[in-house]
């Protein structure tokens, strides 16, 4: 279950998408729904797991939002660890990589989140516009914030390896 969650991190996979990547067609003997969920909260309880729960700006907004969690590790040097990479792995699946990235950044977004008395949450509404992190402070200000998503796609080398870096926004007055 822990090698299905690796390589489903960062991602909105449901118990049934857990469930069906462990049986990897073989239904008989997979885990069944029921104990997957269980394991999963037993893997919250001891702070193994720390999903991202999904953001819902408006309590009666006729937008279709999903609830799934983002599903993360606390640490996301969990993930390579189960799955036994190695830097030239990662290197050879920049996709895999940025799913990592995003992981560690949401994990520091929810860090610094809580430090000044906010939260962390993900939004994916029914037309797939999506953030992939909102971050909330109680105050009622909060910030949309999208991870760069170029990973897919090796970046050829330049000269100037600064062209290369996405921009760095600021997020407001914090």
């Amino acid at each position: 279950m822990l090698r299905s969650l690796s390589r489903n991190i960062s991602t909105l996979a449901t118990i049934r998408t857990i469930h069906n990547d462990i049986a990897m067609g073989d239904g008989a003997d997979s885990l069944s729904e029921k104990t997957i969920s269980q394991y999963l909260n037993a893997l919250d309880r001891i702070f193994v797991t720390e999903n991202l729960p999904a953001w819902n700006p408006a309590l009666r907004s006729k937008t279709a939002i999903r609830t799934s969690p983002k599903r993360q590790f606390t640490d996301p040097s969990i993930a390579t660890a189960i799955m036994r990479l190695t830097p030239e792995c990662l290197l050879d699946d920049f996709c895999y990589f940025g799913f990592l990235f995003e992981s560690l950044c949401d994990r520091d977004m929810r860090i610094y989140a809580e430090a000044n008395d906010g939260q962390a949450f993900h939004y994916r509404d029914a037309s797939d516009l999506e953030a992939d992190a909102v971050i909330c402070l109680n105050d009622g200000r909060w910030a949309a914030v999208e991870v760069p998503s170029f990973w897919c796609q090796p970046m050829p080398l330049t000269k100037d390896p600064g062209s290369q870096m996405a921009p760095i926004l600021p997020l407001g007055n914090w």
